[in-house]
């Protein structure tokens, strides 16, 4: 599964985007709600079958990762519980 790129989560107004090589790089998480525009940027690193986020604040999320198809992906973990993610 090629990580690098934009993801769109199947809940509405969540989007995923990976920069860097297969292994890890920069993230940036943007959640739209009703109560408005969250966005989360740090660093992300892939290990087999977890995803692992460290944020710019410093807190660390492990996520279980798993390849659904092609441009299809689920994150479970932490603040990502069972979400699917279609490449965009």
């Amino acid at each position: 599964l090629e990580l690098v790129g934009r993801w769109a989560c199947e809940e509405a107004g969540v989007e995923l985007r990976l920069e860097g090589s297969a292994s890890g790089g920069a993230y940036e998480e943007i959640v739209r709600d009703e109560t408005g525009v969250r966005r989360e940027r740090g660093r992300w690193r892939a290990d087999g079958e977890t995803l692992e986020f460290t944020s710019e604040a410093g807190a660390v999320s492990r996520c279980e990762l798993r390849a659904f198809a092609p441009g299809r992906m689920g994150l479970h973990g932490p603040g990502r519980a069972q979400r699917i993610f279609e490449r965009r």
